[in-house]
């Protein structure tokens, strides 16, 4: 019996690289898209409340982005089970297929890790394949590749936000308020995906010194400044 559980799961691996390999040789990249925005323009009085980015710039490359509306599991194939897909999970499009349809890997690394033996998300990288309907129409976890569009529901990813990935930049200078003559500030810059501040500084101005601040380079005029709201002008750009 042990024997031919070995053979079965030779078998069974076998069918699977040839399934994923005929996937991945259609593969086609997807462009990374740059983009580069600022929510301010020099010399132009803007308003904020307490909580928002006065200056938020970003210079980054994205793809698109999907989100999973519901809890998936596809069904096993030849004993092989697979991992749930989690709703409200993040997927980056970055390949395309001949039909066209987004090849997607997930946002989040470690997302797919082994609930029992034979789970084929251990150590692997998983990706998703969406069709027209944003239905599943293949899952692929290292070797395995599971193909089944007629049992996946419609719907089950919808378009999300561009997703940031290496080498992209975030910067925000974001207003806390106002205590007698000073005020409050947090500097945060992000990078890569954006998923967390790389680093952050509190940062804290007297108006009766001078009505304008600074910050690596930038100089931005206070005009009006409470605990609820900010007007200002910025007169100069940040430097990275």
């Amino acid at each position: 019996m042990k024997g031919i559980n070995n053979i079965l799961q030779i078998i069974v691996l076998c069918l699977s690289v040839i399934l994923f390999a005929g996937c991945a040789a259609t593969m086609l990249p997807i462009l990374s898209k740059h983009v580069v925005t600022a929510t301010y323009n020099l010399n132009i009085e803007q308003q904020k409340t307490v909580g928002e980015p006065i200056v938020k710039f970003i210079d980054g490359n994205v793809y698109p982005g999907f989100v999973s509306t519901q809890d998936y599991t596809p069904p096993p194939v030849m004993l092989i089970n697979f991992p749930t897909i989690r709703k409200d999970s993040k997927w980056v499009g970055k390949y395309k297929n001949e039909s066209g349809n987004v090849i997607c890997d997930t946002e989040i690394p470690g997302l797919y890790k082994p609930t029992e033996p034979g789970n084929p998300g251990t150590g692997y990288s998983c990706y998703v394949v969406i069709g027209n309907d944003n239905e599943l129409t293949e899952f692929i976890c290292g070797n395995f590749s599971y193909a089944n569009e007629k049992n996946s529901p419609k719907n089950l990813f919808k378009p999300g936000e561009d997703i940031f990935v290496r080498g992209s930049f975030k910067q925000e200078l974001l207003y806390n308020g106002r205590t007698g003559t000073t005020v409050r500030f947090t500097y945060r810059e992000y990078k890569d995906d954006f998923a967390r501040p790389a680093f952050f500084q509190d940062l804290t101005y007297d108006l009766n010194e001078s009505k304008t601040i600074g910050f690596r380079g930038m100089l931005i005029d206070i005009l009006e400044a409470s605990n609820s709201t900010i007007r200002y002008i910025v007169r100069t750009e940040m430097t990275k």
